[in-house]
């Protein structure tokens, strides 16, 4: 295998001339004219809207400000797959960009691009359950709150579908690049549950694959991240038995050694039934939010109700666990850390159990030393990954997913979100993030590992590609896929799948009056709003 992925990468050098070339831009001989959008309005019943059109706007679309909100040529909101299939047939037309957003929740905007044609998937919100199968077909319209709702309604509360615990989120993106979630541990991520999936190509193709048809594209859609090999219209995931009551216990803490200390024994020997979250930030306080699901759980709840120390304002949940019917329900109760609409810079990594202690004081020490600017400084330390997980794919031909994300008991993500910095400022915050990402989080993190659903913008050594993907030969493996099904490269965005083309670090791709850090070269945030 890996020598054909070495020749396939051989073939793309020889011979990129004759596939590749640049992006169309405004004023460009193949750019849309005002009849090719009309054209196109007609056959888009969800409509289009053209930049410059008094309905256009992308405000509240983007979960990051931290940069100019990136400007698309214009935003389409089909309702069909016949009406993806015209829309990626229309932009292979005029050379156009493509970008694809469904919930907007990625953290480094990479649903979205300057002048590219950006497809809407808001309005294909269509789900159906296959009782004898025990699977959900779901279109990418959906979040997990609708997905929730459907599936305890359609089986009586007796399944349930692997989720992450931001019910606002949707599933495509989250499976996507991996998926984890409060039953990760307990029965895998949302990448091992895809089943089966309906894509629309570069070329308007239209393709049911899974793992008897188009295998390899399969496999690449299962943790490739993002929508770099085609447009997913629709995931089929499999369902499993709701896993009973969920004793939740949530405790709030002042940061220090000792909570630190039990906590990390706590998390390295939970059973695969259990999880938790470790979210401090640097107003002195960590808080944790734990969850265990089942019959078996007193001992385990009881084991974090005994860290001595809870904060008189959080005492009435540290004691004891609060118990909910199901997971549905807990999922809608559990507290949303939102920054959307916030400038933020995030930075990720992962953890084995033997490292938990020490990483875990060395993020404690960063979030309580201050900066020179007014900032907040968080974490959230995802002790949900793991448990079953790690052996359902260890050799790595049924997903993308790095098995370091699999090894780890905790993937941790850690931001910066701040207000009315100059650019200057901006610029020194985010240097000092990369220097606790690149001395703190990498080195504990097997294989450097870093979550692409939850993503840094810089790597300063330039080692995107091991780290998201556990290793060059696995990117190597999935670059061969996006060179037969996208040899174009329509569908683009930072750090995906084939980003760095020669094309795409073309200056042409920013005009500079509308750059974005998802797409000046080389990725440098070189204009601010």
């Amino acid at each position: 295998m890996l020598l054909k992925v070495l020749l396939a990468a051989a073939l793309f050098v020889s011979t990129e001339a004759h596939y590749y070339y640049r992006y169309a831009l405004p004023m460009h001989p193949h750019w849309p004219r005002q009849r090719d959008w009309n054209r196109l309005k007609e056959r888009i019943d969800g409509g289009v809207v053209i930049r410059g059109e008094d309905e256009y706007s992308v405000d509240g679309m983007y979960y990051n400000s931290r940069t100019n909100n990136p400007q698309p040529a214009a935003i389409a909101t089909p309702n069909t797959v016949s009406e993806v299939r015209c829309l990626m047939r229309f932009a292979r037309r005029h050379r156009m960009r493509v970008s694809v957003i469904s919930t907007g929740h990625h953290t480094d905007m990479r649903s979205t691009a300057d002048n590219s044609l950006m497809i809407y998937m808001k309005n294909m919100k269509d789900m159906s359950i296959d009782h004898n199968a025990k699977e959900l077909t779901v279109g990418p319209g959906n979040n997990f709150q609708d997905v929730h709702a459907f599936v305890k309604a359609q089986t009586n509360s007796t399944f349930v579908q692997l989720t992450g615990a931001d019910y606002t989120v949707g599933p495509f993106g989250w499976a996507l690049g991996g998926g984890h979630g409060m039953l990760g541990r307990k029965y895998g991520l949302g990448a091992d549950a895809i089943r089966a999936a309906t894509i629309v190509l570069a070329s308007g193709r239209v393709l049911k694959i899974n793992d008897c048809r188009h295998e390899e594209l399969f496999r690449a859609i299962r943790g490739g991240g993002g929508n770099a090999f085609g447009v997913l219209t629709s995931l089929t995931f499999q369902l499993f038995p709701d896993p009973g009551a969920v004793h939740a216990w949530w405790g709030a803490y002042a940061i220090g050694d000792e909570v630190t200390e039990k906590y990390s024994a706590w998390l390295a020997s939970a059973p695969d039934h259990a999880g938790a979250y470790w979210v401090p930030s640097n107003a002195g306080s960590v808080v944790i939010f734990a969850s265990c699901f089942g019959d078996d759980c007193t001992d385990v709840i009881a084991e974090l109700a005994a860290i001595p120390g809870c904060l008189a304002s959080n005492s009435a949940f540290c004691n004891s666990a609060l118990v909910f019917p199901d997971y549905p329900t807990y999922v809608n109760a559990f507290p949303q850390i939102n920054a959307r609409g916030a400038k933020q810079y995030w930075m990720a990594g992962a953890t084995l159990a033997e490292d938990l202690d020490e990483q875990l004081k060395l993020v404690n020490k960063w979030i309580m030393t201050p900066e020179d600017v007014p900032v907040t400084k968080a974490c959230y330390a995802n002790g949900i990954v793991g448990g079953a997980s790690k052996f359902m794919d260890p050799h790595g031909e049924k997903t993308a997913v790095a098995q370091a994300m699999r090894d780890s008991v905790q993937a941790i993500t850690c931001a910066l979100v701040w207000n009315n910095l100059t650019p200057e400022q901006e610029k020194d915050l985010i240097a000092t993030g990369d220097v606790f990402s690149e001395t703190v989080l990498k080195p504990f993190s097997p294989q450097g590992w870093v979550y692409w659903n939850e993503a840094q913008h810089n790597f300063p050594q330039n080692d995107w590609r091991e780290r998201y993907w556990g290793g060059l030969d696995n990117y190597l493996r999935l670059r061969a896929v996006k060179l037969r099904y996208d040899p174009w490269n329509f569908l683009t965005c930072h750090h995906c799948v084939g980003w760095q083309f020669d094309e795409e670090v073309d200056p042409a791709v920013c005009p500079e009056s509308g750059c974005s850090c998802s797409n000046t070269p080389r990725g440098e945030c070189a204009t601010y709003a």
